[in-house]
């Protein structure tokens, strides 16, 4: 405040002796020893007495500043729309009439006030950059970024002005002009440790996990006591499948903010994950205490109680989700750990489970889950598409992240995949296999393609998830061309101990413990029978290990009626 008054002193001095200046000088004398009363005196006094209308807007300029420091904002304000109506416009004078209307909580003039300024002063990015900022605080992102970018136009941009109009493309969902920004805000000044947690908050939902946790950790090196940029490494780590740097990176921002229910989460996960059930609940419990009733707490901490093996404890949980949100799909789970069975799983709850799991579901699902399904369907089709003689048009049902389209590209001609998680369709994006990509219900979706559009219709690891199969096969059948194909897997209830429950047998599945059905032969063989379906080949496969034990299922191959015969293959019966 005092080198302002300085400056605005030396200006009026040199170009105006006289009464005024003198009690300009004495302003300044009387401000440096901390008598504001004296100050804001002798520049009334030196407005009173200016000659000219420069003199006048200086002495104005130094009073608003005196005023702004003394907390009177509306004298302040008053003091620069008078010096602003000499006819001696001021750049920054606009800048900082915007910067007190704004404090005072006055957005619609701060706004105005920036746009006179910018009329006034037409290659002003300084005023163009406040502009913006009042925009974004405002919430309207597209006019903020318009501002920010014609001020990074107008010259080299600061790194906070970059770093700025990138949040505010991030806003807008200009995801990759937004990574741009915050690269060219690094690239200024690399010491800019929140540009680097945000461009890595990007990067990881752009599906690069291992750029993001660089970008995580050096903002943890240039900030070490930044939360977020410990927070976010633990998540990025985690889903990265590196758990031993997910659980330090946590571990530090629990250290940095031990009651704070963000880091209790994202410590509970990692430690869930590692297989520490106990300690999880324990932060889990933590963190509810700091945000009680909180749905995706509770959901999180049921999880842990039943990985922990204790069904009671996840149903109790579960319970107290459904008491909040009584349409929550959990109740799903609660079907599954309490004996029901229900005819599909929540579309919600697939799509949250697999965007969740976007990030490493190749690697914990082939690498752990011990997941050969894509090979298997390729090796069983691999005769019927030598003697097709041509490459098929194919549609791959909750096609995930494309791990059946790679197996089987060799045979097709185009792919078209649907899945219920956009993350997972995001991934499959990335791989460049596919014709089309659709998020949404696979039955829904394939009522909107034409009938006989399709050489071979494929599902691993789809029907899982739903129980009654009649409407999908149903849609199969439609959709595909005489003598085509269909591909599927399941998990086996004939494996299963019998449950006891008649109904559920006669309906062919039953809803396990897991959250996922599992069919009957029997069933499988009457949907074949009511739609015109040969069974070509059957399996008997281990789909997946769950908790390292394996699960039983069927790999089951079907050929619709009419095109010329099928290659010898075992007839419904197991190889």
């Amino acid at each position: 405040m005092l080198n302002r008054l300085k400056a605005l002193v030396r200006g009026h001095g040199k170009s105006s002796p006289g009464a005024a200046a003198d009690a300009v000088r004495e302003a300044e004398a009387a401000f440096a020893s901390g008598q504001h009363a004296a100050a804001e005196a002798a520049l009334r006094r030196a407005i009173a007495t200016a000659s000219a209308p420069a003199e006048r807007t200086r002495a104005e300029r130094m009073l608003a500043s005196i005023l702004s420091a003394r907390g009177d904002r509306r004298g302040a304000i008053e003091a620069l729309r008078s010096a602003l109506g000499n006819g001696h416009p001021d750049e920054e004078a606009w800048n900082e009439l915007c910067f007190l209307l704004h404090q005072e909580g006055d957005a619609a003039g701060a706004r105005d006030a920036a746009t006179h300024g910018i009329a006034a002063f037409p290659s002003s990015a300084v005023l163009r950059t406040s502009l913006g900022n009042l925009h974004a605080l405002g919430g309207d992102f597209v006019r903020a970024a318009a501002a920010y970018e014609e001020a990074v136009s107008l010259g080299p941009p600061s790194a906070e002005l970059c770093y700025n109009l990138a949040i505010a493309l991030a806003k807008l969902g200009r995801r990759a002009d937004a990574i741009e920004r915050y690269r060219q805000a690094i690239a200024i000044d690399p010491s800019h440790a929140a540009a680097h947690v945000n461009l890595a908050n990007a990067l990881r939902e752009d599906g690069r996990t291992g750029d993001a946790c660089a970008h995580y950790e050096r903002a943890a090196n240039l900030a070490p006591d930044s939360v977020l940029a410990h927070l976010g490494a633990a998540g990025a780590y985690q889903a990265s499948g590196d758990l031993d740097r997910a659980l330090a990176s946590a571990g530090r921002a629990h250290a940095l903010a031990p009651g704070d229910a963000r880091v209790l989460t994202a410590l509970a996960n990692v430690l869930l994950e590692r297989g520490d059930a106990e300690g999880a609940i324990a932060r889990y419990v933590e963190a509810l205490e700091r945000k009680p009733g909180d749905i995706d707490l509770l959901m999180r901490l049921g999880n842990a109680h039943f990985r922990r093996g204790d069904r009671a404890g996840a149903v109790e949980r579960y319970r107290e989700v459904l008491a909040i949100d009584p349409a929550n799909p959990v109740g799903h789970l609660v079907d599954s750990l309490t004996g029901g069975t229900t005819e599909r799983a929540p579309d919600h709850y697939v799509a949250r489970l697999f965007d969740e799991y976007a990030d490493r579901f190749d690697a914990h699902l082939v690498k752990e889950l011990r997941y050969d399904i894509p090979r298997l369907a390729a090796d069983m089709l691999a005769p019927h598409a030598a003697a097709a003689g041509r490459r098929w048009d194919v549609l791959d049902l909750g096609c995930g992240t494309g791990l059946v389209g790679a197996a089987i590209e060799p045979f097709t001609r185009r792919i078209v995949g649907v899945d219920l998680s956009p993350a997972m369709i995001a991934k499959a994006r990335e791989t460049g296999r596919y014709a089309r990509l659709e998020a949404g219900e696979l039955v829904a979706m394939m009522r909107g393609e034409p009938d006989a559009s399709y050489d071979l219709v494929t599902a691993a690891d789809v029907f899982v998830y739903v129980g009654r199969l009649d409407d999908a096969i149903g849609e199969i059948a439609r959709l595909l061309r005489p003598g085509g194909f269909a591909v599927f897997s399941v998990e086996s209830r004939d494996a299963l101990p019998a449950d006891g429950d008649a109904s559920a047998h006669g309906r062919g599945f039953r809803l396990n413990r897991s959250g996922r059905y599992a069919h009957a032969l029997a069933y499988l063989e009457r949907l074949a029978r009511e739609h015109g379906f040969a069974f070509a080949e059957r399996h008997d496969v281990t789909v997946r290990l769950d908790h390292g034990e394996p699960v039983a299922g069927y790999l089951v191959l079907w050929r619709a009626a009419g095109g010329p015969s099928a290659p010898a293959a075992p007839s419904a019966g197991t190889s």
